[in-house]
This record gives C-alpha cells, structure tokens and sequence, in this order.
C-alpha cells in the first residue's frame, strides 16, 4: 500500500540497517477499512503540522525516549539509533540511573524534522 501511494502518512526510520523501520499514521489504517473519520476528514488532505499534532504531544517542547517507544512502536536500540545517526536531538542533560527520569529527553522539533524527513514520498 505504501509502494502504490495508498497511504499517505507513513515513514521509515531505519538507520542504515538492511530492515526498513516503517511507521504507519493510525489513521490512514482506520480510513482504509472504514473511511474518512469525521473529526479530521481525508488523511490525504492533512498537512505536516496537522499530523505532526496528532502523533505528538502539542504543548511540549521535549518527549523522553520512554515515551518515544510508546509513540512509534519502537525499540530502545531503535531510539538510540536514530540520536546516535543525529536524526533527532537528545537533551543534554545528566539522568539518574534508574526510574521514570532516567529516560533521556528529545526535543521536539527535532522529532518534526524526523517526520517530514524520513517520510514515503
């Protein structure tokens, strides 16, 4: 479906690996087995900050790599593949060893880039 443009929000986040790291929006699924949803229309008619918005959290200027996973349905390695490649930009900053702050924190307008970067054309 991505190879015949069926899909209109979809990207790869591999990092020089063999495999391709496709991340799919939701929605375009959803619209593909139901049609439109009626709350945003056509996913072919939203624009980059719109999807952006509905993948990310809209009032914060960083995410931690926890959360990252979460959001993309990816690995930890997946995660510190894409900050090592410099394909999205980790907050500097010293973390504890464990707990819920032990995460590293990435900004957001580095995951933007990332969307519209590594996004099937």
């Amino acid at each position: 479906m991505i190879d015949n443009d069926d899909l209109s929000w979809a990207w790869d986040f591999s990092t020089g690996r063999t495999r391709k790291e496709v991340r799919i929006l939701a929605h375009c699924v959803v619209e593909k087995a139901m049609g439109p949803l009626k709350e945003i229309g056509a996913t072919r008619n939203l624009k980059l900050p719109e999807v952006v918005n509905l993948i990310l959290p809209q009032k914060r200027e960083t995410l931690r790599g926890a959360e990252l996973q979460r959001l993309f349905h990816a690995s930890a390695n997946l995660i510190r593949d894409l900050s090592t490649a410099g394909e999205i930009k980790r907050v500097s900053e010293k973390l504890p060893s464990v707990g819920p702050n032990a995460s590293p924190r990435f900004t957001r307008q580095s995951l933007v880039r990332l969307l519209e970067k590594r996004r099937f054309a």
